[in-house]
């Protein structure tokens, strides 16, 4: 058997947003620098030819690495890939909890046991797993902690995680 196996570095996105847009800023000084030495004739366009493209083919490389690196990140934060699924989400809810108060006011008028039956059936089959898939999709991170001296349980919730907001790039 033949593996390939790709090294990588994970760093943190914002970092290297910051790094990529210092070389791409430097890149269009380049860039002009080159433009204005052939403008005002202290060199000629054979003259920085090469140079000229290789600045170029780096500044192309390094605004596509940003760009991508930059959207990722603000999807990251912002969740926005998810905001319309946890909105449809949140309907559903709304929807079975007020099928639920139906039944538990029919209930109320009638006393048949069947409406309690239907209610537990609304609660475990919809609104429980509604509930489950809106919380995984507002928090990346979640954990129970319990505190002594406040003799409590606290729920942490994150929307992301470092890991989340990391990224590979080849060594």
């Amino acid at each position: 058997m033949n593996f390939k196996v790709k090294k990588l570095k994970v760093v943190p996105q914002y970092p290297l947003i910051t790094t990529l847009k210092k070389e791409i800023d430097q890149n269009v000084l380049d860039i002009i620098k080159l433009k204005l030495d052939v403008l005002f004739a202290f060199s000629s366009e054979s003259e920085i030819g090469v140079n000229f493209s290789n600045i170029r083919d780096t500044y192309m490389k390094n605004n596509k690495i940003y760009r991508n690196t930059l959207q990722t990140y603000t999807n990251t934060r912002n969740r926005e890939d998810k905001q319309e699924e946890i909105q449809r989400k949140k309907i559903e809810l709304n929807h079975n909890v007020s099928e639920l108060k139906e039944m538990i006011e029919k209930y109320k008028q009638t006393q048949r046991d069947e409406f309690i039956t239907e209610v537990n059936q609304i609660y475990i089959d919809k609104i429980i797993p509604l509930v489950e898939k809106i919380r995984e999709l507002t928090s990346s991170f979640q954990k129970i902690e319990y505190s002594a001296t406040e003799e409590a349980y606290k729920l942490i919730k994150e929307p992301y995680t470092i890991h989340d907001l990391e990224t590979f790039i080849k060594r």
